[in-house]
């Protein structure tokens, strides 16, 4: 996400970041734990040891916008390469976009818990020669940079590259866009091309995207644009596979969800980015953002038709007469709908509040429907998934080690009682 007006918003006010103290390498897998996303337990459409393939438009999109999911990933030492189809410069000069890279090569070297050392390599494929940074210590991470130029927050584009942009190649009212380091420039169809042949050298099994859909309004021109290249050449790529796709600016008309521990991790990351950039950490000075950098670090909305998304950025998931919460898929134990005041697996049974006893909390799980009361549910525009005795849907703070995953509570203003439905028969 390049520094730089929200489409159809101005530039909030600057205010500063304050680090807080350093989360240790233990926290990371402890959160991993309690949101059910250990490599012990992995989701049934996300096995341990899936490559893994993000593709974005700038050097903090990842950042903001798929963490702690990206972070996660990398602890469990599973293959993760990021492709960043800008170079970010936001029309300024180089040294400001080399920057950028910088920091976002610091910032997957703190996630992967080694030294900010990398590996250069000269990438070969679909006819060009594209660069390849592999983190030494940990090869099984490495970033690809198409270096395209910013195309500014509505895709006119900077001065400085001639008013080129994504959005321009994409709608062909620019035949040709030429990469900043001076590579030969890529049409419409060869930067489709492009994707797809990162796709099949890097023999991707889950592709994750910025937002394409148009379902929700207002984000940046190049974050929907090199979405939209990212699907089209996803389209054409014939090996089984996944997808998501993450919202972006939009996301801040939601509630937030990320629980403490993951938002400390979240700054923790950003911040070892946002050093190198010089719009956000001058030297020598506070590391300063937009108003909005901080709200994004509280909340992370993957994307996918049917999914309940809810604390944590995470998706319940059915697991026999257990829900879970597990890393968002696009998998039937992950899909749910409201029907009647009932929410319904795919896989059959509705969500049940469990009847009083002396065992507290009581727990919600998955059974038969059957229209009783126990099975009734509403979903709030606050996020609140509410129970009958207008108790809240929360998540259990021990995870599924210490009693069950999610139980009821008094509702209250908390990232652990944040829910969001997308409606099923939604396109992508």
């Amino acid at each position: 996400m390049v520094p730089g007006p929200c489409l159809a918003a101005p530039p909030p006010p600057e205010i500063t970041l304050k680090l807080k103290p350093v989360v240790p390498g233990s926290a990371l897998a402890a959160l991993i734990t309690m949101l059910g996303c250990s490599p012990g337990a992995p989701s049934p459409s996300a096995p341990e040891g899936t490559k893994e393939l993000r593709i974005v438009a700038h050097e903090d999109d990842d950042l903001l916008f798929m963490n702690p999911d990206l972070a996660e990933s990398i602890e469990a030492g599973r293959p993760v390469r990021t492709v960043f189809v800008t170079a970010g410069d936001a029309g300024k000069d180089a040294s400001y976009w080399r920057g950028r890279e910088s920091g976002i090569l610091e910032a997957y070297a703190k996630m992967a818990g080694v030294p900010d050392d990398w590996e250069t390599g000269a990438l070969r494929v679909a006819g060009r020669t594209v660069e390849l940074r592999t983190l030494t210590s940990a090869p099984q991470v490495s970033l690809v940079f198409l270096r395209l130029p910013d195309g500014n927050g509505h895709g006119a584009g900077f001065s400085a590259t001639d008013f080129e942009s994504l959005a321009k190649l994409w709608n062909k009212s620019l035949d040709t866009l030429h990469p900043l380091d001076g590579s030969p420039g890529y049409t419409k169809k060869e930067l489709v091309r492009m994707l797809l042949a990162l796709m099949t050298e890097f023999h991707a099994q889950i592709i994750d995207t910025q937002d394409y859909t148009g379902h929700f309004a207002g984000d940046h021109s190049d974050h929907i644009t090199a979405a939209h290249f990212a699907h089209a050449a996803e389209r054409r790529y014939r090996p089984p596979h996944a997808t998501r796709v993450y919202r972006g600016y939009n996301q801040l008309r939601e509630p937030q969800n990320l629980i403490a521990s993951q938002q400390g991790l979240k700054e923790r990351v950003f911040l070892a980015y946002a050093s190198h950039d010089l719009q956000l950490c001058a030297p020598g000075a506070a590391c300063k953002a937009r108003a909005d950098y901080p709200a994004f670090l509280g909340r992370q909305y993957p994307y996918i038709p049917g999914s309940l998304l809810g604390p944590g950025g995470k998706c319940l998931e059915s697991s026999g007469r257990r829900v879970v919460m597990r890393t968002c898929r696009d998998h039937p134990a992950q899909q749910w709908s409201l029907k009647g005041g009932r929410i319904e697996s795919a896989l059959g049974g509705c969500l049940t509040v469990e009847e009083q006893s002396d065992a507290i909390p009581v727990e919600v799980t998955l059974s038969a429907c059957t229209g009783d009361a126990q099975q009734a549910f509403a979903l709030g525009r606050d996020g609140h998934l509410q129970m009958a005795d207008g108790s809240c849907a929360t998540l259990a703070a021990g995870g599924p080690a210490h009693g069950p995953e999610i139980f009821g509570a008094v509702c209250g203003s908390t990232p652990s009682q944040t829910w969001r439905l997308y409606p099923a028969d939604r396109p992508r």
